[in-house]
This record gives C-alpha cells, structure tokens and sequence, in this order.
C-alpha cells in the first residue's frame, strides 16, 4: 500500500486523480485553523499526561517515549517532505497563474508549497494520540479498555486528516501515510523506551 501511494508522489507536475481528487484544489482557512487546533491541543495533552504519569509511576521512561515518539514522527515526516516535494493540493487552484506550471516545485515556489507528502499534522495527531494509548498502558491505567483507547486515537487521526484535506493542504493518500506512520511510531518508539533499563 505505501509503495502505491509513494507512485502517486512522483507525479509532482500532474493534476492528482482518483482519490486524491477529492482534496480541494483551493485553500479553504477555517478546516486549516480547526486542525491546526486539534493537533496542538492533542499534542500538549499527550505530553501532560506523560508527565504526570511518569511522576506518578516514578519511571521517566513513561514520559520519554511519548516525548521519542513524536520527535521521531516530525523527524521521519520533515526529511520525507524534503525528498519528495510534492505540490499541495491548492497550488492547483486556476486562480493561481502558476498552477500549471512544469516543474512547480523545481523553482522556489511559496514556503510549504511543495511539502505535500506527507501530512505532518496527521502524523504528529498519530504520534500523540498512539503514543498516549502506550504511556497509560504501560503504567496499568488502561487494562480492560485497551481496545476504545485505540479506536479513539484513530477516530482522532482520522479527524485532523479529514480537516486537512477539506483544507486543499493534502490529499488523501498524504494523509493516509501520514496516519500510518504516525500510529507505528507512537506505537512502536513508547515500547522500545519502556523496555529501556
């Protein structure tokens, strides 16, 4: 499935189709302020709680692993946006003179014109949200209701993303990715902490 998605990156200079058309090739500012809302909140609540869980438990690796998880999240996700330069939805409005240009994104367009792939809000929502899940499991606050608390962090991933590509900022396959690696990390990093001596 990533393979799939990372062909469609590589058609830098080509309108999206398919379900990368539904994005709006125009920037729409209220779904953008919403997301950008909704990560910041999910992002400061995430790390609160892997403060005072690791002050409750007295075992800083609670909180580490929420702190690894994201800064790996936006390191993965920065350097992927740097390789691949894909063009932002709304660079294709036809209001824009430029939106047909070849090679958009050879010649310096607009800073985060070309940072497409993938969604950075939807990864760090993932990160946050997964790795929130692992810090109260890790420390037994969460036993019988593992499964909601997963749902939840996917329910709110699936939120912000929706907000972004309502926003003309990312396509559908961007944000797809961005889900995916967001949740491996914020899985995966908290458990590799946690088993830190």
């Amino acid at each position: 499935m990533i393979s799939l998605l990372l062909m469609g990156t590589a058609l830098a200079d080509t309108q999206p189709t398919g379900l990368d058309a539904l994005s709006p090739f125009e920037f729409r500012p209220r779904p953008a302020v919403v997301s950008d809302v909704m990560v910041g909140l999910g992002g400061a609540s995430s790390l609160g709680l892997g403060a005072a869980l690791t002050v409750q438990d007295r075992d800083w690796r609670t909180g580490a692993g929420t702190v690894a998880a994201m800064a790996v999240t936006a390191s993965i996700t920065e350097i992927t946006k740097q390789l691949v330069q894909r063009r932002r939805p709304y660079t294709w409005d036809t209001n824009r003179t430029s939106f047909q240009a070849d090679g958009y994104c050879s010649s310096p367009p607009a800073v985060g014109d070309c940072k497409s792939f993938f969604s950075g809000h939807t990864s760090m929502a993932a990160a946050s949200a997964f790795s929130a899940v692992e810090a109260l499991r890790s420390s037994g606050q969460l036993q019988s209701h593992v499964g909601f608390a997963y749902g939840a962090a996917a329910l709110y991933s699936v939120g912000v993303s929706s907000f972004r590509v309502a926003a003309g900022k990312h396509y559908v396959s961007d944000v797809a990715t961005g889900a995916l690696v967001g949740a491996a990390v914020g899985i995966l990093v908290p458990r590799l902490v946690s088993g830190l001596n």
